[in-house]
């Protein structure tokens, strides 16, 4: 897949970003999720092609965890990778969280009622997630969208409820074996237990820190 920016262009083929000719860096070495971030370091690489030595982009991508609550990469513990991303207070938000994995994830989701269906989420849950604990004022509601969803099985995804938040967060970190993905995208506000989404996401940071 080529893409063309004003300075060039770059290939993605075989987990590699080729830029004007040259192999430049390894999908696999960009800590962020997603294709939309695949991409966005074809762009700054073809931007700055000549003018940034390639190593550098290596180490950018090594190192950058995201921005702070939007799936932002806590740590990787035991196998386990630990993504914060409660910046997600909309079942639409979550969706895309959920969409920037490959593999099916261990999510957290559940919170402040905003009187949003549910059952657009479920869709995505059933597609990209293999087990859901769910906390919150809306924990019931989420359920009951996934269990009224047409693809719904009890083998299709694990339903884990766990009305306090800690609670949640370490249930999740239970269920997590080497190679899985722990991931905090709530789809609700925070207002049932916190006063904003960055208390909520330092909260589970702090959690997952002192594991």
């Amino acid at each position: 897949e080529v893409r063309y920016f004003l300075n060039g262009y770059a290939k993605v083929e075989d987990g590699k970003i080729t830029v004007n000719g040259r192999e430049v860096l390894k999908t696999d070495d960009i800590l962020i999720p997603g294709k939309h971030n695949i991409e966005n370091y074809c762009g700054i690489i073809c931007a700055l092609d000549g003018i940034v030595d390639d190593a550098v982009f290596e180490k950018v991508a090594k190192s950058f965890g995201g921005v702070e609550h939007r799936i932002e990469l806590v740590r990787r513990l035991n196998g386990v990778s630990y993504y914060n991303s409660s910046i997600d207070s909309s079942p639409t938000r979550s969706a895309a969280a959920l969409n920037s994995f490959k593999e099916k994830v261990i999510v957290i989701c559940g919170g402040y009622d905003k009187k949003i269906p549910f059952e657009p989420l479920a869709d995505v849950l059933l597609r990209k997630a293999k087990t859901v604990v769910l906390t919150g004022a809306t924990a019931q509601k989420i359920k009951a969208a996934l269990i009224s969803h047409k693809d719904y099985t009890v083998d299709a995804i694990k339903i884990i409820e766990k009305p306090d938040f800690k609670d949640a967060v370490m249930a999740a970190h239970n269920e997590a074996k080497d190679g899985d993905t722990v991931l905090l995208s709530p789809a609700c506000a925070s207002f049932d237990a916190f006063p904003n989404f960055e208390v909520r996401g330092n909260t589970f940071k702090e959690i997952i820190k002192n594991l």
